[in-house]
C-alpha cells in the first residue's frame, strides 16, 4: 500500500507499469535475501535452553537466484486472496467493526488474506474513530468470529479491561482443533458458553 500512502498515480503506459511491477519483484527478493541471511546468522550463534546449537533437522533454505511470483498490472496493490471452500482471486481484505446495533463504526483494506492478526488493529482503529467524534467510552465486550483469533492481542485487549470472545473452533472443521483442546482455549469455551456468547457470536 505504500504507492497509496504516497499517492502516486498508476502509469497508464503498460510499459511502465511492466517496470514498476519489476522493481517490486526485486525489492520483494532483497528483502527475502536479507532476511534469509539474518536468520541463518542467528541459527549459526543462537543456543536453546540447554546451551547446544540449534542444528535441527530442516535443510537451510535455498532463495532463488532471481525473483518469483507475479503482480496484476491492472490493479497492483491487490493480492492473491485464498479462503477456505472458494478458489483463489485478486481481491482485498476487508475489515469493519460494527456495533450492537450492526452500524459501521470503522472499516480498513488490508491485503493480508487471514483475519488473524486484525483484531487488535481494527479495536484500535474503531477507538480512534469513536474519540473523534467524542466518544471516549471504550465498549465492554469485543466479538469476533474464529478467524480473528490470537492470543497475544486477546490477552493485550482483555488487560484494557474489555472482555472478548471468539470461538477458538471455526465452522468449517468437526471438534476441537488439535492441540487446542485445553487451558485458555478450554476457558474461553466456557466462557461463551457461560455468558450466552455463543449466541452473540454466532
Amino acid at each position: 500500500m505504500q504507492r497509496e500512502r504516497e499517492a502516486r498515480p498508476i502509469p497508464r503506459d503498460r510499459e511502465d507499469r511492466l517496470f514498476q511491477a519489476l522493481g517490486r519483484l526485486e525489492e520483494n527478493h532483497r528483502v527475502d535475501l536479507a532476511a534469509n541471511e539474518a536468520y541463518e546468522r542467528w541459527r549459526a550463534t543462537e543456543r536453546d535452553t540447554l546451551g547446544r546449537i540449534l542444528k535441527g533437522n530442516s535443510k537451510p533454505f535455498v532463495p532463488p537466484e532471481l525473483p518469483e511470483g507475479a503482480i496484476n498490472l491492472s490493479d497492483p496493490d491487490s493480492r492473491v486472496m485464498r479462503t477456505q471452500g472458494t478458489p483463489p482471486r485478486q481481491a482485498y481484505n476487508a475489515q469493519t467493526a460494527v456495533n450492537d446495533r450492526q452500524i459501521i463504526l470503522a472499516a480498513e483494506i488490508t491485503v493480508d488474506a487471514p483475519d488473524f492478526g486484525h483484531l487488535s488493529p481494527m479495536l484500535e482503529t474503531t477507538l480512534s474513530h469513536l474519540e473523534r467524534h467524542g466518544v471516549s467510552e471504550q465498549p465492554e465486550v469485543v466479538i469476533a468470529d474464529a478467524g480473528y483469533w490470537h492470543n497475544r492481542q486477546i490477552q493485550q485487549v482483555t488487560d484494557r479491561g474489555i472482555d472478548v470472545l471468539i470461538p477458538p473452533d471455526g465452522t468449517m472443521r468437526e471438534g476441537k482443533r488439535p492441540g487446542w483442546e485445553h487451558g485458555f482455549y478450554e476457558a474461553m469455551r466456557f466462557l461463551l458458553i457461560e455468558r450466552g456468547g455463543a449466541a452473540l457470536s454466532g
